[in-house]
């Protein structure tokens, strides 16, 4: 279920550890590269479980305006469309999801004032209105928690925080965990039922395996590891102004883990890969990254072609636009 970009997300994670570390121990390394994604799948439920803990907070309010001293109309006679969402029942029905609580022993008893300040927040939304005023139909009860999901819950500071002191590695994995669910919510039809198979990080939205997935995680990984002299070397004469040393860290690491992918992934087309690492220096590095390592990178691809180290095959042919 997660995409190839967050997977190269993850995997340039491991490698910025590794480096900066100064390890070099592999093994170790690729233990705890299949072992942050455990902690990401944790996360998601994490993240699942509290969706579930908003609408039942939302129902729980509801009841108790009702016992106001002088309630008015609204508390008497309150819109329950968002407490009956077809998308929190199935969650709270759902077998796999109950049993992945309890077995993360995930409780949100205590942490009652965060979830009034979100559902205050909510509340207080374009979204949340427009919902409640919308026709009812399952698909404005999918819809309406993707918004949720990237409006507010995607920003809530207090949320984030209360992850990091859980777990520091989940501050980073915050915003990919974040995709994960919202993937998930959208895949959900009229015809689910309790029994809908969560996907893991492997997992496709049908609890199928992708075995591809993983290998291309851990191979990325490894490679860039095993071939980083090799790469440096190349970088070195594409850099020919610049001493490496002045190179950041981060985008050092995102040009040979692109080297990597060109020379070691025939069957990922070279414009795939070139667009990949060159948003995933938009997202780690410095502002102009990206401008410096779409520069470098179109020297050594045309180098790489030259000398016949890039060999693509089956879907992943050479794109036509790219030239020697």
């Amino acid at each position: 279920m997660l995409s190839r970009r967050y997977l190269r997300v993850k995997a340039f994670q491991a490698v910025f550890s590794f480096v900066v570390s100064g390890s070099d121990n592999l093994e170790v390394a690729q233990k705890n590269l299949l072992h942050s994604l455990d902690k990401l799948y944790e996360l998601f439920i994490y993240q699942l479980s509290f969706l579930i803990a908003l609408s039942e907070f939302a129902e729980k309010k509801i009841a108790a305006n009702k016992k106001k001293f002088i309630p008015s109309e609204d508390d008497l006679n309150p819109n329950l469309k968002f407490i009956q969402n077809r998308i929190s029942k199935l969650l709270r029905e759902n077998v796999e999801l109950q049993s992945e609580i309890e077995r993360f022993k995930i409780s949100w008893r205590d942490e009652e004032p965060m979830l009034r300040k979100l559902y205050a927040i909510i509340q207080g939304s374009k979204t949340y209105h427009n919902y409640l005023k919308n026709e009812d139909s399952f698909d404005s009860d999918r819809t309406v928690w993707v918004k949720i999901i990237k409006n507010q819950i995607a920003n809530f500071e207090v949320l984030r925080s209360y992850y990091e002191e859980k777990n520091s590695i989940w501050l980073d994995d915050f915003t990919i965990a974040n995709h994960l669910l919202i993937k998930f919510i959208k895949s959900f039809t009229p015809q689910d039922d309790k029994h809908k198979i969560l996907p893991g990080v492997f997992r496709n939205e049908k609890g199928v395996f992708v075995p591809e997935d993983k290998e291309f995680y851990i191979d990325l990984f490894t490679k860039t590891i095993l071939k980083q002299e090799e790469n440096v070397e190349l970088i070195r004469t594409k850099v020919q102004n610049w001493e490496l040393e002045r190179i950041a860290t981060t985008d050092m690491i995102i040009l040979e883990m692109a080297i990597t992918e060109f020379t070691e992934f025939p069957s990922i087309p070279i414009k795939v890969s070139l667009n990949e690492y060159i948003e995933l220096a938009k997202m780690f590095s410095t502002p102009n990254s990206h401008i410096f390592v779409n520069g470098v990178l179109d020297r050594t691809i045309s180098q790489l072609l030259k000398e016949k180290k890039i060999k693509k095959t089956g879907r992943g042919l050479i794109d036509r636009s790219i030239r020697e």
